[in-house]
Formats: C-alpha cells, sequence, structure tokens
C-alpha cells in the first residue's frame, strides 16, 4: 500500500495510480477506502477497463452490501472464473439462489476453459483459497467461504 500511496502522490491525477491503490487496499481489507479509490478512477475513466470493477465489487462484498456487489459484478464483460466465483456468492448472500446456481455453473466452464481441461472446480477453488488465505483478513476470509457454501461452490 505504501508504494501505490507514494506512486498516488507523484502522480496526482494518475487513473491507474489511483485504482491500483484501490486495489492495493482491497488487499489489505480497507474496503471503504479502497472503495473511493476506485469509484474515482471510474469516474474518471470509465473505460479504464473491468478489472477495476473486478475490485470494487469485492469491496461492496466484504463491506456485506450484497446487491451492490452483484450490480458491479454484472458489469463485467468476460469475467474469469474467480469474478464469477465472487458474484455467485454475493448473489446467494443477497437471496437471488436462482442467480447464484447459473454462475456456479458459469465458474465450473470457466475453471475447464481456463485450465483447459485440467483442473476442476474443486482444485481451482483450493488454489484461490489457499491464495487469498495470505493476505486476506480472517473475517474476509471466512465471509468469502461462507458465500461460496451459500452458492454452492465446491469448498473443500
Amino acid at each position: 500500500v505504501r508504494f501505490a500511496e507514494q506512486a498516488a502522490k507523484l502522480l496526482p491525477g494518475s487513473v491507474i495510480g489511483i485504482a491500483l491503490l484501490g486495489v492495493a487496499l482491497v488487499h489489505m481489507g480497507r474496503h471503504d477506502e479502497a472503495r473511493q479509490h476506485l469509484l474515482c478512477a471510474i469516474q474518471l475513466d470509465p473505460h479504464i477497463g473491468d478489472w477495476t470493477h473486478e475490485f470494487l465489487g469485492q469491496t461492496y462484498y466484504f463491506s456485506h452490501r450484497f446487491e451492490e456487489a452483484v450490480s458491479v459484478f454484472e458489469r463485467i464483460i468476460e469475467p474469469p472464473s474467480w469474478v464469477c466465483g465472487y458474484h455467485a456468492a454475493s448473489c446467494a448472500m443477497s437471496g437471488d439462489d436462482s442467480a447464484a446456481r447459473e454462475l456456479v455453473n458459469a465458474y465450473v466452464r470457466l475453471v475447464h476453459d481456463e485450465s483447459n481441461g485440467q483442473d476442476g472446480p474443486e482444485e481451482q477453488m483450493g488454489a484461490d483459497l489457499e491464495d487469498i488465505s495470505r493476505y486476506k483478513r480472517p473475517e474476509d476470509l471466512e465471509l468469502m467461504v461462507a458465500g461460496y457454501r451459500k452458492a454452492g461452490l465446491p469448498i473443500l
């Protein structure tokens, strides 16, 4: 976060710098601050890319603002599997079980495609959870697992 903050100071108004600071803050669990930076970057450049929405959706999810997370995730044109997982969890946590089931099916297809048929959803989910357990706050990890379970994603 310190490097992203320094970059933002050195290049004030840099859309990428602002967005990257938001991403770093998401990883640190500082979701309200992250959201402000990501929204600012999107406002400055509405075409900045789906990656900003991927992380913006997380800020809403981890703030228990599931319907807003769904709204953000729906704007992503070609989400990777991990985003599909967050989207499914957001739908499940907001009570839309039908949409969550559809997104779980999409998650399974995407994992298959992204791994060229080498990994199943269980292996991918295990790798994803192992990866994020290194930097997510315990309460964020617990909320993520709860949402994944509620959606019906394969949690080992």
